[in-house]
């Protein structure tokens, strides 16, 4: 997703540095989200959709193998984008979307 424009800002309990930036050990550690992309098994995703509203994300997108009615109900309800059990690469490549350019 960097090779296309889109910037990357990792969170993980374990902080450190993933794909050269700096990890946030929560989403409300972390700067304001855009879409926040999830890679937890789908039990946890409701607390996720919760942090996710709570830091103003846009969208949450839960990836392929995961989805959660409850998530869905918790993103929908604030308004968020909401897409579960999809690759965000994938998609990205059959789209060919790059990230929008600064104005």
């Amino acid at each position: 997703m960097q090779d296309h424009g889109w910037q990357i800002v990792p969170v993980n309990p374990r902080g450190g540095t993933i794909l050269g930036e700096r990890v946030y050990r929560s989403l409300a550690d972390a700067p304001t989200p855009g879409l926040v992309d999830v890679f937890r098994p789908s039990a946890q995703t409701p607390d996720v959709a919760r942090q996710a509203v709570a830091a103003g994300a846009t969208a949450l997108w839960l990836q392929l193998g995961i989805a959660s009615d409850e998530a869905r109900r918790i993103a929908e309800d604030a308004g968020l984008l909401y897409v579960e059990d999809r690759c965000l690469i994938i998609e990205q490549r059959r789209l060919r979307l790059d990230a929008p350019k600064a104005a």
